[in-house]
């Protein structure tokens, strides 16, 4: 699949990976905050405090373990920091890794050097990656997962052996350890398998298999040990009990599969006027154009390389089926959050650059003109990007992290404060007992409280716990309690306020 002009070789183009991660590792360090989403902020705190059974789910289990066994081999030679910039520094490699695999998997597949490096720039430049990238979440390893997986896979198929057939099989478990979503790239992998190795197919396909279920099973293993203690009973009902049941984010609302997407990715950026068939009102969003023309332009790029060969049409149908389904699980757990749907935009990323080296010499006006138009794309979505989705969270973490300045202030250590989840979380994060308000109500109820007034206030939320309102509350808080305004933000979407809470004197 490589043509006689423009030949990879391996130096230049590990080269070349590693300058395109470092971009983007310096892209995402430079941007980074700890609450894009409120889930880095509560790994960070389970990490410090515990339990490990809650950090570590099944559900992206190399993303939460890596960065606790490194947290606990420096805590064990002296280190005294917090475990949020271990997770950064996970997150931030992870997801600039994702970048440079994509590269070499898109050359190692028949890509120019020029389409490898664009699409893997694009990705890099991506909402979904750099929010990856940029928050300390489990999503940089498992965007790296993904793209190492894809760049095996790429030796596979240039050398369908039972051999390359079992570190496919590896690397198939290791992307499921990163994210069990990538179990759409297992799907990818078997028809690689079952359609290229031809001269060993049950073969080659009983070790793929194997060699998948014996890595999947150690990175499970040793995870739910960790996470439980090396109890035998513990770790059987954490693999049997995954906890795993659904969307919990109203999927629903927003569609299914590549519906599912566009609401996700236009969350937050600005509506245009001048978009015609009516986007400008119900879809009346930028970026879901964006979204649309890079999709299309996907599909194009698949029907050109499954037109090259019999092997180009398998790779691109792999790919495709790696990319569906990962939206089709995306628009299943979460489909509100941009961040889940990052791992099917590695498999378009890697359809993007392969297979595009050309026997044809082309001109040097050529090569300038699409060299320039290349760099526009890139530039063009990193600038939309950075402007309208990275520096407007960047402000709004400045905001959080001026009122957790006032509030640590106001408020002495060892308080228990309730405040939104992400000032809770920065809160808890440096050593407060801070929760959000649902979560002290919710272990309340369970924990039942004796004292007068309060204990009113638990019987009413335990018996209206899913139709009270906050406005009933509030009202129940009043009737029991004395009430002081101690700090009101300011700059948040939603300022709130923050108030001393005893109980009334009878």
């Amino acid at each position: 699949m490589t043509g006689r002009h423009e030949r990879p070789s391996g130096g230049s183009d590990v080269g070349i990976a590693l300058a395109l991660a470092a971009g983007a590792a310096l892209a995402y360090s430079l941007t980074f905050h700890p609450d894009w989403i409120y889930d880095p902020l509560r790994y960070a705190e389970l990490m410090q405090r515990g339990p490990a059974r809650i950090l570590l789910g099944p559900q992206h289990a190399l993303g939460n373990l890596l960065p606790l066994l490194v947290y606990r081999a420096a805590r064990g030679v002296g280190y005294g920091g917090h475990a949020m910039p271990v997770l950064a520094g996970f997150s931030v490699a992870g997801a600039a890794a994702a970048v440079g695999a994509t590269y070499l998997a898109a050359v190692r597949l028949g890509g120019s050097r020029l389409a490898g490096a664009t699409a893997a720039a694009a990705l890099g430049a991506a909402a979904a990656p750099w929010r990856a990238g940029g928050s300390g979440g489990v999503y940089g390893v498992a965007l790296a997962t993904l793209a190492i997986a894809w760049l095996v896979a790429a030796r596979f198929v240039r050398a369908p052996t039972a051999r390359t057939a079992a570190a496919l099989g590896a690397a198939g478990g290791l992307a499921v350890g990163g994210h069990l979503a990538n179990v759409a790239f297992v799907a990818a992998g078997l028809v690689l398998v079952l359609a290229l190795a031809s001269k060993a197919r049950v073969r080659a396909t009983l070790v793929f298999v194997g060699a998948l279920a014996v890595t999947a099973a150690v990175i499970f293993l040793v995870t739910a040990g960790v996470a439980t203690g090396w109890s035998l009973g513990g770790m059987r009902h954490w693999l049997l009990h995954p906890g795993i049941g659904g969307s919990t984010d109203r999927s629903s609302l927003v569609g299914w599969g590549i519906g599912g997407l566009y609401p996700s990715v236009a969350s937050g950026q600005p509506r245009v006027s001048w978009l015609p068939f009516g986007l400008d009102r119900a879809n009346g969003h930028l970026e879901i154009l964006v979204v649309v023309l890079l999709l299309a332009a996907a599909v194009a790029r698949g029907l050109l390389l499954a037109a090259r060969s019999r092997t180009g049409a398998t790779l691109a149908g792999a790919l495709v089926l790696n990319a569906g389904l990962a939206f089709l699980l995306a628009s299943w757990y979460q489909a509100l959050r941009s961040d889940y749907w990052g791992l099917g935009l590695v498999p378009l990323a890697v359809m993007a650059g392969a297979g595009t080296i050309t026997f044809r010499r082309r001109s040097a006006a050529t090569r300038a003109v699409t060299i320039a138009a290349c760099l526009a794309v890139v530039t063009a979505l990193l600038a939309w990007n950075a402007s309208q989705e990275v520096a407007p969270t960047l402000e709004l973490s400045h905001a959080r992290g001026r009122a957790v300045d006032a509030i640590v202030a106001r408020v002495p250590r060892g308080t228990h404060v309730l405040a939104s989840l992400m000032l809770a979380g920065r809160l808890a994060d440096i050593g407060y007992r801070a929760e959000g308000g649902f979560a002290a109500l919710q272990a309340e109820v369970r924990g039942g409280v004796p004292k007068p007034g309060v204990a009113r206030l638990v019987d009413e939320a335990a018996r209206r716990f899913l139709d009270a309102t906050g406005k009933d509350v509030w009202k129940l808080l009043h009737a029991c309690c004395d009430l002081r305004p101690v700090y009101t933000t300011s700059g948040l979407p939603r300022d709130e306020t923050l108030y001393r809470v005893r109980p009334r004197r009878r």
